[in-house]
């Protein structure tokens, strides 16, 4: 299960405003307005969310979600592709 810090951070990771993430998860802005407040999310949301914390798995759900003008989808595939590349470098410098 995500903490509420977990929840809150994964979405400052992206840069996303609580609406824009409840949109890209597939939740009500209320919903995730009240994970990020302290309530236990279900278990299949609460996967959800953790699935969103790896930047390749977020990208994906980017891209199913739809919820993105074509700037602003440019804008955030560069933010998590930029995530998923240093991903990457810091495994190879370990």
């Amino acid at each position: 299960m995500p903490f509420l810090e977990d929840i809150k951070s994964i979405r400052e990771k992206y840069q996303l405003s609580i609406p824009k993430m409840a949109e890209v998860l597939g939740f009500g802005t209320n919903v995730y307005r009240q994970y990020e407040s302290g309530e236990v999310p279900n278990q299949s949301n609460a996967r959800l969310i953790q699935l969103a914390n790896d930047p390749e798995e977020f990208r994906k759900l980017v891209l199913l979600s739809g919820v993105f003008s074509h700037k602003d989808l440019e804008k955030i595939l560069k933010r998590v592709d930029n995530l998923i590349e240093n991903q990457k470098k810091s495994v190879f410098q370990r």
